[in-house]
């Protein structure tokens, strides 16, 4: 019985982390490209497909999609694969305002960045 319950346990366990994606809050692209000045160098999580992507020597871009919209990606490595879904954190940065029309991108950054463990760029 005792192993058992031990069983159970680490079943759930297993369950709820390999579910953890759907739990983690995402900000729509469409509202953060809609709204450039309220998301400005607001640390942001978006979820999408890469519809274009370019990478040179480590440096990369790409662009992602949701049901809302596109953004552009600033990864600090290279960029990952078209058609590849992924889950993108870091900072909306604004790059130019012309008229009306602003270009944004998600500087994004890893794992040790988020917990204060890299450089962090502000």
């Amino acid at each position: 019985m005792k192993y058992f319950r031990m069983f159970a346990l680490l079943s759930c366990w297993a369950l709820l982390f390999s579910a953890c994606d759907t739990f983690i809050a995402k900000d729509e692209i469409g509202r953060i490209v809609g709204d450039p000045a309220t998301y400005q160098d607001r640390k942001v999580t978006v979820k999408g497909t890469v519809v274009e992507a370019v990478s040179i020597l480590s440096v990369g871009y790409y662009l992602l999609r949701d049901e809302s919209g596109e953004i552009a990606v600033l990864p600090e490595g290279a960029a990952p694969p078209v058609g590849s879904t992924v889950t993108a954190s870091g900072r909306v940065r604004s790059v130019f305002t012309f008229g009306d029309r602003t270009m944004l991108v998600l500087e994004q950054w890893s794992k040790d960045r988020k917990e204060g463990k890299g450089n962090n760029r502000k």
